[in-house]
């Protein structure tokens, strides 16, 4: 939770880089990455960025589950020093502390850095035949700042960054599970924790966690998210007004037809929806856009639009951007829904205003 400080009321959102500003220095990264992690390019490694979220890969391809002969660990302390030395590296080598690095990219770093990490757990890894140990993982979760004060930090759910070291403390594996930053940030309004609706009852204080969707997942932002469990499942919850989320589920079907109806929650109440779907049954559809759709206003406070389609009762992929007309806050959504029954002759209806 937020300490006390004069920020209490506010806290930060962070804008993301767009990915292809560093797949189009692709060259020059691998290079930089090649030198942390100190070998000479060859066929027997691999760099990669993903090319939705720039994610950053690193493979020794004959040491990551294919050497030969049982590796020759170092001791668990020697693995994480190792880690953590490679991982500085990368910060100097992939940042503007590197003066080579190049004019584009200028003020913006492929991984969070070093300070920024907090280490998760150490753990020794067997070889898939489980014959023997085959590497040490390490695993770090990236944190940012809350607030202006600068002395609280939260972590990113959904982030991570993983270093794996295998013989004789060589590095033979990096994946990161981090898009990088723009370095734009501003402050906004700390809302209050409101309980996810059909939650049960909360168990402890709930904690703030700035949220990363997944690679490929349309997100422009990092916003914060109050994580909170009921003893069982975990609930993420709007802890600002650029923090959206989206209820979907299927509220009536008749005949041929179903009804998918979804709502946002967290912001202004003013919402846009544009819907697509991929339909399980027909794949060779593809992903199709949803022109149509009807609005419903939910009488809470504020009062929510929401949204609802019709389609042939079937087993779908929903895709559903929701932005904030008002703030501009946005949100991608992705659920699976199925018909209930094939039975025509069996009618379900329920009311399109969701929970």
């Amino acid at each position: 939770m937020l300490g006390s400080s004069r920020y209490d009321s506010e806290i930060y959102l962070y804008a993301l880089a767009n990915p292809q500003t560093f797949l189009d220095q692709i060259g020059p990264i691998r290079r930089f990455v090649f030198e942390a992690a100190q070998v000479k390019p060859s066929d027997n490694y691999r760099v990669t960025l993903s090319t939705d979220s720039a994610w950053l890969e690193f493979t020794a391809m004959q040491e990551l589950w294919h050497r030969r002969t049982q590796p020759a660990l170092p001791q668990k302390a020697a693995a994480q020093k190792a880690a953590e030395e490679f991982l500085n590296r990368v910060e100097q080598k992939c940042s503007s502390a590197n003066r080579d690095w190049p004019t584009v990219l200028q003020g913006l770093a492929l991984l969070p850095p070093v300070t920024n990490l907090r280490r998760a757990d150490l753990v020794l890894v067997n070889r898939l035949d489980e014959s023997t140990p085959d590497h040490w993982l390490y695993r770090a979760e990236p944190r940012l700042n809350l607030d202006g004060g600068g002395k609280t930090k939260a972590g990113v759910f959904g982030a991570q960054v993983e270093v794996r070291i295998g013989h004789m403390g060589q590095l033979i594996s990096l994946h990161s599970r981090w898009q990088p930053l723009s370095g734009e940030k501003k402050l906004t309004t700390l809302s209050a924790f409101t309980p996810p609706a059909g939650e049960g009852s909360i168990q402890g204080q709930p904690d703030i966690s700035f949220v990363l969707e997944g690679d490929g997942i349309p997100q422009f932002y990092l916003a914060p998210y109050y994580l909170s469990s009921d003893g069982h499942d975990m609930s993420l919850s709007s802890a600002s007004p650029y923090s959206l989320t989206v209820h979907m589920e299927r509220v009536s079907q008749t005949g041929s037809n179903m009804v998918v109806a979804a709502a946002a929650s967290g912001g202004s109440g003013d919402y846009r929806y544009a819907w697509a779907t991929y339909q399980l049954s027909r794949p060779e559809l593809g992903f199709r856009q949803i022109d149509s759709s009807d609005t419903f206003l939910q009488q809470t406070t504020p009062p929510v639009v929401g949204s609802a389609v019709t389609v042939p009762k079937d087993a779908y992929i929903f895709l559903l951007n929701v932005k904030d007309r008002r703030t501009g806050a946005f949100k991608h959504h992705q659920q699976q829904v199925f018909a209930g029954t094939l039975d025509s002759d069996v009618t379900e209806t329920r009311s399109p205003a969701l929970a």
